[in-house]
This record gives C-alpha cells, sequence and structure tokens, in this order.
C-alpha cells in the first residue's frame, strides 16, 4: 500500500477516483456527481496540483488508486474532505493510512485541530473517525448537494 500526495500528471486520476467516489456515495459529499463531472480538464488538473486549495492524497494498491482524502484550509481550521475507499478495499486500514498521513500534513503544517463533518447516519465512517480520536461538537448544517441530509462536524486535537 502506498500513500502519496497527486500531482499535477495524476489528474486523470484524480478525476476518475473521485466520480467514482460520487457515483458510489453521493449523499456522503458537498459536491454532486453532475457537478463533478462538469469540470473542464484544466480544473482537474488545478485540482491535482500540489499547493492548491483543496489538496489531494492517493491510497494505491499496486498501480491501482483504492482511496481518496483531501484536505481545504479556508481559514485557521484544517478541514478533511473527500474521504472515499474503494468498496473492494474496506475494512483495510486504508481509511485510516490516509486520515495519517492528512494527520502528519496538518501537523506540518502547524495546525492543533483537524475538521471534518460527516452525517452521523453515516456508521461506518463515523466509526472510522473515532477510532482515528475524532469526536463530534454540536456544529450542525444541510449537506449541500442533498440539504435533506444533515451532517455532524467532528473535531480531532493534534499532539
Amino acid at each position: 500500500m502506498q500513500i502519496r500526495p497527486s500531482q499535477t500528471t495524476d489528474w486523470r486520476t484524480l478525476k476518475t477516483v473521485r466520480l467514482a467516489a460520487l457515483q458510489d456515495s453521493p449523499r456522503a459529499y458537498g459536491q454532486s456527481y453532475v457537478e463533478a463531472a462538469t469540470l473542464n480538464d484544466e480544473d482537474w488538473q488545478d485540482l491535482a496540483t500540489p499547493g492548491q486549495n483543496p489538496e489531494f492524497t492517493f491510497a494505491f494498491d499496486g498501480e491501482n488508486v483504492v482511496g481518496l482524502i483531501g484536505y481545504v484550509i479556508p481559514s485557521a481550521e484544517f478541514n478533511v474532505i473527500a474521504m472515499w475507499v474503494a468498496p473492494t478495499h474496506r475494512q483495510r486500514t486504508i481509511g485510516t493510512k490516509l486520515l495519517a498521513a492528512l494527520k502528519k500534513r496538518a501537523q506540518t503544517l502547524g495546525h492543533s485541530t483537524m475538521a471534518l463533518m460527516v452525517s452521523p447516519e453515516n456508521h461506518a465512517a463515523v466509526q472510522l473517525y473515532r477510532q482515528s480520536g475524532f469526536e463530534f461538537i454540536n456544529h450542525h448544517e444541510a449537506l449541500t448537494s442533498f440539504p435533506e441530509v444533515q451532517i455532524q462536524k467532528m473535531t480531532l486535537t493534534l499532539n
């Protein structure tokens, strides 16, 4: 298993994996498949380029991408986004490894807290985040792509 940040040349891979994630679990993301599918090649190249906001990290099993995670820093907070593991590779600690990679990145950038938004009904995701040390806080909002889905903030204090 290899975990590594995306590079500009990974833009086609990012597009394929992101669209697969949005089709697999559409009610888990703030962006819809239709929105993402309308992005042009230049947009995907920008998204794959290191130093952009957001930044993405892949999990590889051999040549195949089996996981994706990203982060944005809209202000002082390090926000985890776009977590996805291929259905064929779930329950194999890939999500834990992706979160650990972002934890290191957050610490390197000087952040003391990581945050994410998740539906409390997404039990598998909540379990993964709790096992990684995240805790729910009292912050709720509607998911942008599916306003009927309520999401709640979880945070992790970094050492």
